[in-house]
C-alpha cells in the first residue's frame, strides 16, 4: 500500500500543480502506536538551475498536526484550510486571503474513535455480513 504522503505527492504532480491542496488523514495501526494526523500538501515550484526556462514541480508538506497522540489521547485546536488554496481563478475584486474553514481536532477525534467502534463490531464474530458475489448471471 502506498503511503498518505506518496498519494498526495503522485495527485499534485499528475495534475501539474493544478490541484493546489491535498488533504490526507494519517493513521497509525504499527507497533501499539496510536497517533493519527491531518495533513495538507501543496504544491512547491522551483526554478530549474540549469535552464532558467523550466521549473520543477514538488511536494511539499505545508501543515500537519497531530489530533490523536500514540496513546491514544485526544489532542485539541484548530485546523485551518485556506479557501484560496480549493478555488479556481477568482476576480480582480474578490480577496479570499485569511478566509478559510476551521477544523476541530477533537471532533476529529471523535469521528475516528467513532470509526474504529464500528470497524470492531463489523469485524467481530458475532456480526455477519452477507459475501458479495462476484459474478452475476443476467436474465433476459
Amino acid at each position: 500500500m502506498k503511503s498518505i504522503k506518496a498519494l498526495a505527492h503522485h495527485y499534485i504532480r499528475a495534475s501539474a500543480g493544478s490541484i493546489k491542496c491535498v488533504i490526507g488523514v494519517d493513521i497509525k495501526y504499527r507497533n501499539k502506536d496510536k497517533s493519527a494526523k491531518v495533513c495538507c500538501w501543496k504544491p512547491d515550484w522551483t526554478q530549474d538551475v540549469e535552464d532558467k526556462e523550466y521549473w520543477n514541480l514538488n511536494c511539499a508538506i505545508y501543515d500537519s498536526y497531530i489530533f490523536r497522540d500514540s496513546l491514544g489521547n485526544k489532542n485539541d485546536g484548530q485546523f485551518i484550510i485556506l479557501l484560496a488554496d480549493f478555488s479556481g481563478p477568482i476576480p480582480n475584486n474578490v480577496s479570499l486571503e485569511g478566509l478559510g474553514i476551521e477544523i476541530s481536532l477533537g471532533l476529529l477525534f471523535d469521528f475516528l474513535q467513532e470509526a474504529e467502534k464500528v470497524k470492531e463490531v463489523v469485524t467481530s464474530e458475532s456480526a455477519w455480513v452477507e459475501p458479495v458475489p462476484q459474478k452475476f448471471r443476467l436474465k433476459g
